[in-house]
């Protein structure tokens, strides 16, 4: 996968398979370096917008969201309204066929 990205030179690399695969490798290899130095990886999306400070968020400090204290993971959806998405007939937002979204991680270090 990283020689596709070799490869893939100035080109877009969403245009690259292998170019995009490649991406996703070095990505994963950095996160992994942090989180094992004992950092905290909070990503997004360039297209992102954060209004305030997400770390009160991801560190469960703010109401209702006290259990993401003990959550090494966080990740976005595109859900945007559980209940109307309920209400569909369906099993709410993590249903089969809602699309998961990594345009925000939280990755928490950890033993």
């Amino acid at each position: 996968a990283l020689s596709g990205l070799n490869n893939a030179g100035m080109l877009n690399v969403r245009g690259s398979d292998k170019g995009f695969a490649g991406l996703g490798v070095l990505k994963t290899l950095f996160i992994q370096s942090l989180l094992r130095g004992g950092r905290d990886v909070l990503i997004s999306d360039t297209d992102t917008a954060w209004f305030r400070d997400p770390r009160p968020l991801v560190y469960g400090r703010e109401w209702p969201y006290h259990d993401f204290a003990h959550a090494d993971l966080l990740i976005s959806t595109d859900c945007i309204d559980s209940t109307d998405d309920e209400s569909d007939g369906n099993s709410g937002c993590w249903y089969t066929p809602v699309q998961k979204n990594t345009g925000m991680m939280f990755f928490r270090a950890n033993n």
